[in-house]
């Protein structure tokens, strides 16, 4: 049972914008709900809870307790008024749009296509908004229904096409994008990207939008979710890759240099070299030691073996420029050939693999689930199996760490990770 509580005041949003879109509710210390029971919903609660001010009616708002991410909260809104009312039928969904933006990621159709089905299935209208928030102010809007979508669950890259859009930055061109979506009829969006994709969705909650985000980055990078859309297809194109790459090293007696991406974050280039095999793992996070990974190296060839590979993540220094180090510091030690693979674009290009397909598919559905239950201002996102609500404002500037376990696994199998830049 929710104990009955008073809702703290909030910002209320332009008054040009508060009739269309409601203000989001903020979090309160209460007794925990899951997302399951907030998709089920709940049994009534007692009268007399917490009053939303603008809609004057009596509402509902629980949270869950931090979680190990930081101070994360997680928003249940259930209504109790007469589903006749004037305020119920401006809630109620007819026309979500959708948005991929930024890079893109396997599995953004999937999700794509997930959205597009289950708002057909409540009788939703889904509207696909094309090249990304820019194409709010050029006005490229296309119907997202079951045909559109038919095939797509297979397809990498968006069908929705993407781009950064700058200039969104700025309040105004948000208050613009708004009132344009306001005209196209458009009472909730969902986007699909990564941290400046989801900043940008951000923005658009506070100013009353009623948004949803879901997590597309192949880095891995963003907080409330433990795997993000794109990273298990990227993963396994990028160890597919390392492998073929380690068949002809193995054949000339070579050393490879691969540069994977990862601008800030070093996760891709971390559990790519552990399952590839790989010596050494060069990223953001760690400071590395250019005398030990030439030791490493050094071992590895006295014991015989015909190649060897460092990964190195393009956040921590750039393929070429940590081969030119490595040939400076190596030059009477090392006594392989060092070559450079950058392997680019190559990463985002593969098929959604059946984890990235099934993660989509129900982080596109319980958005639509969520938003048609009064959610928005949230990330959807994956823990412990489970599909959660993260507020928007608090994913910005919160950026997961490492998982420990890797850093053990690698370093008791031999590989060189450095250390961490802190210490």
């Amino acid at each position: 049972m929710v104990e009955n509580l008073s809702l703290p005041s909030h910002p209320q949003p332009p008054p040009s914008l508060a009739e269309p879109f409601p203000p989001r509710l903020g979090p309160t210390e209460s007794p925990s709900a899951t997302a399951q029971e907030i998709l089920t919903g709940a049994p009534p609660e007692p009268e007399g809870s917490l009053t939303w001010v603008q809609l004057k009616q009596e509402t509902q708002c629980s949270s869950l307790k931090p979680s190990r991410f930081g101070p994360i909260w997680k928003t249940r809104f259930q209504s109790r008024f007469s589903k006749s009312s004037a305020q119920y039928q401006q809630l109620m969904l007819k026309r979500i749009g959708v948005i991929t933006s930024g890079g893109d990621s396997p599995g953004m159709n999937p999700a794509i296509r997930a959205i597009a089905r289950t708002g057909v299935s409540l009788g939703i209208d889904v509207v696909g908004i094309q090249n990304g928030y820019q194409g709010i102010f050029d006005r490229e809007f296309m119907p997202l229904g079951v045909i559109e979508v038919s095939g797509r669950i297979r397809d990498a890259g968006t069908i929705l096409s993407t781009s950064r859009c700058l200039h969104f930055k700025e309040e105004k061109s948000q208050l613009q994008a708004i009132e344009i979506l306001k005209k196209e009829n458009i009472q909730a969006l969902v986007v699909l990207g990564g941290d400046g994709s989801l900043a940008g969705a951000a923005a658009l909650s506070k100013l009353g939008l009623r948004v949803l985000g879901l997590p597309c980055s192949i880095d891995n990078d963003l907080s409330g979710t433990e795997m993000s859309i794109g990273v298990d297809s990227c993963l396994n194109t990028v160890v597919h890759l390392i492998d073929m790459i380690k068949a002809t090293a193995a054949s000339h007696n070579r050393c490879f240099v691969i540069e994977v991406m990862g601008r800030n974050h070093g996760y891709l280039a971390l559990m790519s070299a552990i399952a590839s095999g790989s010596q050494i793992a060069v990223i953001p996070e760690f400071r590395y030691d250019m005398d030990k990974i030439i030791e490493n190296l050094t071992r590895r060839r006295l014991r015989r073996h015909n190649n060897s590979v460092v990964v190195v993540a393009e956040g921590a220094c750039s393929g070429q420029e940590f081969m030119n180090r490595l040939l400076d510091a190596g030059k009477n030690k090392l006594e392989q050939e060092v070559r450079l693979t950058v392997l680019g674009h190559l990463q985002r290009g593969s098929p959604p693999t059946f984890s990235d397909r099934f993660l989509a598919t129900r982080m596109g559905e319980f958005a639509v689930l969520a938003l048609n239950q009064g959610e928005h201002g949230s990330m959807v996102g994956l823990l412990r199996n489970r599909m959660n609500l993260t507020d928007l404002q608090e994913i910005k500037g919160h950026r997961p760490p490492l998982p420990a376990d890797a850093i053990r696994l690698a370093r008791n199998l031999g590989m060189e990770v450095g250390v961490p830049s802190e210490i």
